[in-house]
């Protein structure tokens, strides 16, 4: 912390810190996934296939994966969630992944939204609702009489 009570982060390796003011406030291993905190400052390492979700002054902010460094009073973090699952909740945001021969039916303002299959969609103040499968399984009996080919 420096003479003006702001909060500094160095790097690993070897420091020189000068200033009369300018103290040590302690050293601490990078987590994964999980926020170092140390007054209005802030580092993350988000993990590849996760996704990280902060509040800046009530807004949902999405973190994708990497290192992300801030300052501020109005930030903070709020959790990592995995992306293994098919609909994933992030706080209002709703992540979903539709495989190929699938749709997915989503509601906004009571309208109902479809959204294709092989992507991925991120829904905003939407209500997911169900995945529908769009194979259509049918199943054909061929009933020949004694006398009649079929052809």
């Amino acid at each position: 912390m420096n003479e003006n009570q702001e909060y500094l982060f160095a790097q690993p390796g070897k420091h020189s810190i000068g200033g009369r003011f300018t103290r040590h406030c302690g050293t601490h291993k990078l987590p994964t996934n999980d926020a170092l905190v140390h007054g209005s400052r802030c580092i993350l390492m988000v993990e590849q296939g996760f996704l990280g979700l902060a509040s800046d002054n009530g807004q949902p902010v999405l973190l994708p994966p990497g290192i992300r460094v801030w300052t501020s009073d109005a930030r903070s973090y709020k959790r990592a969630t995995c992306l293994d699952q098919h609909m994933v909740s992030l706080g209002p945001y709703t992540l979903i992944a539709v495989d190929e021969g699938y749709a997915a039916v989503a509601q906004n303002n009571r309208k109902r939204h479809v959204c294709p299959g092989g992507a991925t969609h991120l829904l905003i103040h939407k209500l997911f609702e169900k995945f529908l499968r769009l194979k259509i399984q049918t199943e054909v009996e061929v009933e020949a009489d004694q006398g009649h080919q079929c052809r």
